[in-house]
Order: structure tokens, then C-alpha cells, then sequence
């Protein structure tokens, strides 16, 4: 399976997920003035590594200094997915960093992960 990269820009984060080292990350910020179109690519990639991926390890790094709404809702679909590929035994570890002044992010983060059961720490720079 291919490597996905993705360069940012001043509305879209960053996005390298490395199937070969279950590496992946999501960093900058994200308000996009579509947010479904930006992210449908990335949610496919995941659907594709989920189907065609087995006894993985994948650990995800996320650092946005900000996301709107809609960006969220598709950060949600990732972690739901994320959630699934977890919940059929492999081993998935999300990491949530923030800058140690920024509550909002960290309040933000928070709420996405409500309801989920998939292993994360919010992680303080």
C-alpha cells in the first residue's frame, strides 16, 4: 500500500500516513472551504488500509492549532474508523498534542474523543 502525503497549507494540515511503519500524522490547521472534499481522500486511504491491512500496529499523531466545525465532524470519521480497525484486535494509539497554553485545542480534542473507545493521550509541549 502506497504511502499518503499530503503538503499543507495555510487552510489544510499536513497529512503523512506511512502504512510500511503504521506511522501516522496530522499536523496544522484545519478550516478548508470544503471540508468533505479535502478529507474523502483520507477517509478512503484509511477504508483501503482497514480492508487491506491486518495485525498492524498504527500510532496517530495529531497537532491542530485549530479546526473548524466541519473539519471535526471528518477528524470524527477518522477516529471512528481508526476505532473499528482497533476494535478487530490491532493495536491502534492516537497522540493529541497541544501547546501547553492552548485550552481551547485541548477542550476541542476532548470532545472528539467522547464516546470513543480507542486509546489516547492528550499530550502537553
Amino acid at each position: 500500500m502506497e504511502r499518503l502525503l499530503i503538503k499543507p497549507t495555510k487552510c489544510t494540515p499536513e497529512i503523512v500516513f506511512d502504512p510500511e511503519k503504521g506511522a501516522f500524522s496530522i499536523y496544522g490547521a484545519s478550516y478548508p472551504e470544503n471540508a468533505y472534499e479535502f478529507y474523502t481522500p483520507i477517509i478512503d486511504w484509511i477504508d483501503n488500509f482497514i480492508k487491506n491491512e491486518k495485525d498492524k500496529n498504527v500510532e496517530l499523531n495529531v497537532k491542530m492549532q485549530y479546526f473548524d466545525t466541519s473539519s471535526s465532524k471528518c477528524l470524527l470519521i477518522i477516529l471512528e474508523k481508526l476505532e473499528s480497525f482497533h476494535k478487530n484486535n490491532n493495536k491502534v494509539n492516537v497522540n493529541w498534542l497541544y501547546h501547553e497554553d492552548d485550552f481551547d485545542s485541548l477542550e476541542s480534542a476532548e470532545e472528539l474523543f467522547i464516546g470513543l473507545k480507542l486509546p489516547h493521550r492528550f499530550i502537553k509541549e
